[in-house]
């Protein structure tokens, strides 16, 4: 499908297939603001196949993206080892399966939030104790009359 013949449709699209709602799209396409119109809008036949295009085309060039690079890792890869490079065929072989999602890094951020809650709750406990003792000092005499 083609551009959009209208051109705040064509922008209204187009902000869609970025991800903003259709209220926020349809005003920074130029309308004043009014979500019943917006939802109109969006539920055109046209604008939904010019959405689905332009998402299309962003996804394909992602994956062409995705796929040069491990085309050029694949060259880095066999340069390295017929230059005898057995470090850097590892690290091509190593990023190859990065991109291709076979390996995640994993990050581990510690906390350590369990002395801090001991101190707490020490204080707490502390805080308590003291006052449960003030108040039964206070209450002790008139029990025992």
């Amino acid at each position: 499908m083609p551009v959009l013949a209208n051109q705040r449709h064509e922008k209204f699209a187009q902000l869609l297939a970025e991800g903003r709602s259709a209220s926020e799209a349809y005003v920074l396409a130029g309308y004043r603001a009014n979500r019943h119109n917006a939802a109109r809008l969006k539920s055109f036949e046209t604008i939904r196949a010019r959405v689905l295009e332009i998402q299309g085309a962003g996804a394909k060039s992602a994956e062409i993206t995705v796929a040069s690079l491990l085309d050029e890792l694949e060259h880095a890869r066999q340069r390295a080892d017929s230059l005898g490079q057995l470090s850097a065929s590892v690290r091509a072989i190593s990023e190859k399966a990065r991109l291709a999602g076979l390996m995640v890094e994993r990050q581990e951020i510690a906390v350590e939030l369990l002395d801090d809650l001991l101190r707490l709750g020490e204080e707490l406990l502390q805080r308590f104790l003291r006052r449960s003792v003030a108040h039964a000092t206070l209450r002790w005499p008139d029990a025992i009359t």
